[in-house]
């Protein structure tokens, strides 16, 4: 998963068995923002700019993160695991990151089956 800025919009790209889900906010506005981004156990994608916008949407997986991140975390850097030719207009980020909170939950369990 990728939060990353496309044409000044913040944008949280999810990738899972070779799917892509892609849900995006509005134009950020100059100056210090707080941008918050969400995937649920539940599958359920968000990204806000409280008090401005907030988008929902599905992951490509319904029961959580079907695994570990393959390449660990990084925050804060330019570059990562976009191409520049599948992603032209992903702009990179230079500033400031002053805050970052981040929480994975474990996927849901499959419900028991009656008999």
């Amino acid at each position: 998963y990728v939060l990353h800025l496309v044409a000044a919009k913040p944008t949280l790209t999810v990738f899972s068995n070779g799917k892509e889900t892609v849900i995006g906010g509005a134009v950020l506005e100059k100056g210090r923002v707080n941008i918050r981004a969400q995937i649920d156990s539940g599958g359920s994608l968000s990204i806000a700019v409280p008090g401005h916008s907030e988008v929902i949407g599905v992951a490509p997986f319904e029961r959580g993160f079907p695994h570990e991140p393959k390449s660990g975390i990084a925050a804060g850097q330019s570059f990562g695991i976009l191409k520049v030719a599948q992603y032209p207009n992903s702009t990179p980020f230079d500033g400031q990151v002053y805050r970052l909170s981040l929480t994975i939950l474990p996927p849901h369990a499959a419900p028991p089956t009656g008999k």
